[in-house]
């Protein structure tokens, strides 16, 4: 159950990581401009407000092997392209 609970902790982060990156990615581009400013700001905020939350979701999760814990991620990672594409299919 702790390895189920793990992967699905993971698949959640790899899916706000997507998302901001999809929804980011027009705003940053190689001129730089305040636009870009502001997208980079409410990224970081973003990524520190996640970082708190998975900071204390993650206490449980000392005791499992780091090697356990990448074997772990790999299929969580591919179970949020899944959801994406699915979605994509099913709304698009």
């Amino acid at each position: 159950m702790l390895y189920i609970r793990y992967m699905f902790y993971q698949s959640l982060l790899f899916t706000v990581i997507v998302i901001m990156n999809y929804y980011l990615d027009p705003y940053l581009t190689p001129p730089f401009t305040m636009v870009d400013a502001a997208a980079i700001l409410v990224s970081l905020l973003v990524l520190f407000v996640v970082m708190m939350v998975v900071v204390k979701l993650y206490r449980p999760f000392k005791d499992v092997r780091y090697r356990t814990k990448f074997l772990l991620s790999v299929p969580a990672f591919l179970l949020t392209i899944a959801y994406f594409v699915l979605g994509a299919w099913l709304f698009f």
